[in-house]
């Protein structure tokens, strides 16, 4: 089976993008495949999945883009791309969502089950993830996230498990699923491009969020069935990478 060596910026835990390039290393490594990272920019940095970085890469190595890769840097024949977000790519595509095009679909199971999972406790404050947004109103007494805080992921978590609402300025951000999985209902302020609906279109449909604060009723009631949904999602994501390791194999 030929290489894979899949090409990122360095890791960053508070991305989602970035993570999830890394665990796609991890998922094919567990499939006995070989699969490294090669640096778009930065040094290389540990990431949880321990997916070393590209030293040499093999002469018949298949080559992962994200959309944010410009040109052909590995001047290689043997490329796909793994649109995360929409971008006019030429050759084999992986898209991470239907909405950015009419090409097979590649999830991964990029969010923890066993961290990110509804809370028990009563819920009290509003949090606010300003992320590539523009910031707008904010409610007095309103906690903001940031990418120093909270420190860990499972830190996240209790935060997102124990507060009333999260206020997005950000629609395309992992943050918005991760609230929705511990139970925090979403308010996405308007973003140009972005509709709810895209949470429901896509395979892994997300529950929970709205456009506006005066939905929040119904973000309440529809933000657990969120965590099933994703469960129900995993054997799906199984069969995509079968898909994706068939075709990518062929190049």
């Amino acid at each position: 089976m030929k290489p894979y060596v899949i090409w990122s910026p360095d890791y960053r835990r508070i991305s989602g993008g970035i993570r999830v390039l890394y665990l796609l290393g991890k998922l094919l490594r567990d499939r006995g495949l070989q699969a490294e990272m090669k640096m778009t920019h930065g040094a290389f940095v540990s990431n949880p999945w321990s997916v070393p970085e590209c030293h040499r890469i093999p002469e018949d190595a298949i080559h992962i883009y994200p959309e944010i890769v410009q040109g052909n840097p590995s001047g290689s024949d043997q490329v796909v791309w793994w649109l995360l977000n929409r971008a006019d790519k030429q050759g084999l595509k992986f898209v991470w969502h239907p909405n950015i095009g009419k090409h097979p679909v590649l999830n991964v199971p990029y969010l923890e089950p066993d961290i990110f999972k509804p809370g028990t406790g009563a819920r009290s404050g509003v949090l606010v993830w300003v992320g590539k947004g523009s910031r707008g109103y904010v409610p007095d007494g309103a906690i903001e996230i940031t990418h120093q805080w909270p420190a860990s992921r499972k830190e996240l978590a209790e935060v997102l498990q124990s507060a009333e609402y999260l206020i997005s300025f950000d629609g395309y951000t992992a943050i918005v699923h991760e609230a929705t999985l511990c139970g925090c209902p979403v308010v996405v302020i308007e973003q140009d491009g972005w509709e709810v609906s895209h949470l429901l279109s896509s395979p892994m449909k997300i529950y929970g969020a709205v456009d506006c604060v005066s939905k929040l009723d119904i973000a309440r009631t529809e933000v657990g069935k969120s965590y099933q949904a994703y469960l129900d999602y995993f054997p799906t994501m199984a069969e995509q990478l079968d898909l994706f390791i068939e075709q990518t194999q062929t190049l």
